[in-house]
């Protein structure tokens, strides 16, 4: 299921003018809507996880 801000984003920055959301939905197409929800990857280290042990 696509995240709400990534498809929110997309919709603004992509629709056109005086489109409404479900007919911009409507022509994105449901693999691009995947797409957009799709979580990018990340570098993000937790130090607090990388030894249990520590605790």
């Amino acid at each position: 299921m696509p995240t709400v801000p990534s498809v929110d984003e997309s919709y603004a920055a992509l629709r056109s003018e005086g489109q409404s959301f479900r007919e911009w939905v409507e022509a994105t197409g449901h693999e691009t809507l995947i797409e957009l929800g799709q979580p990018e990857e990340t570098s993000y280290e937790d130090s607090c996880l990388t030894d249990a042990k520590q605790s």
